[in-house]
């Protein structure tokens, strides 16, 4: 069985994988050694792969170290199922790699465009050959309300829950329809311009997001909350068997 960590900047997540498959998963606000163990419980872990954008204490890593001898931190210079052609190969963020590593696991030699919609939006595209070329990045809904709130004097701070007419009639509706809209659009011409270029193209959403915008989107889309955790998985494997 193999445990997968995703160590973000407010919480953790935790996955349990045995052929492929999640088999348990949960959430961690404070993860430590005796919260560890009773979440691993007797499960039979035999390999572990840590993703940490947040802080990644010793005391844990150390634990990990000692008691899984295949143990990985993931970074950009592991190996991995597929050739990457980004420029900055090490600022490039753990979620991107991971994230592309799951759509190639769920859709093998396809070319596929993954929408990460968090805090901010990350675009990345992978072709059939295995090969990632890279991706874009801009700000992500929550960020583009408060960023309209900060910047101005007296643009209000608003839910992004509620109508979205295609053109507002209030200042609420017209802030919540440029935003969610905004992204919208932006999110339908990087499909259509990459489906006219890529045949077969599969989109991937994920990201705390990733519901909210799903049926709001004209083209079929695979969403999938566990991507990150899958492509973790699957570059833990990787290795293992390399």
């Amino acid at each position: 069985m193999n445990l997968i960590l995703d160590i973000g900047n407010t919480r953790t997540k935790l996955a349990l994988f045995s052929n492929g498959e999640i088999r348990f998963f949960t959430t961690l606000n404070s993860p430590s050694v005796d919260l560890l163990q009773e979440k691993i419980g007797h499960n039979e872990v035999k390999q572990v792969i840590v993703a940490a954008t947040g802080s990644f204490s010793d005391d844990i890593k150390q634990w990990l170290q000692q008691h899984y001898p295949q143990f990985l931190q993931l970074h950009a210079d592991l190996a991995f199922p597929f050739q990457i052609k980004y420029l900055t190969k090490h600022t490039l963020g753990n979620d991107r790699i991971a994230g592309i590593a799951g759509a190639q696991a769920l859709f093998p030699a396809q070319n596929c465009l993954v929408i990460d919609a968090g805090t901010a939006i990350t675009y990345d595209f992978i072709d059939d050959a295995g090969i990632y070329w890279g991706g874009n990045i801009s700000p992500g809904i929550a960020m583009r309300f408060q960023a309209l709130h900060t910047f101005t004097q007296k643009l209000p701070l608003i839910e992004q829950k509620g109508d979205i007419p295609l053109m507002g009639n209030s200042t609420e509706t017209a802030i919540r329809s440029g935003v969610v809209r905004g992204v919208l659009y932006e999110i339908e011409r990087y499909i259509r311009e990459l489906s006219q270029q890529y045949a077969g193209l599969q989109i991937l959403l994920t990201g705390g997001d990733a519901v909210f915008l799903a049926d709001k989107i004209n083209y079929p889309i695979f969403v999938d909350e566990f991507l990150v955790l899958k492509g973790l998985n699957r570059i833990l494997e990787y290795n293992v068997q390399t």
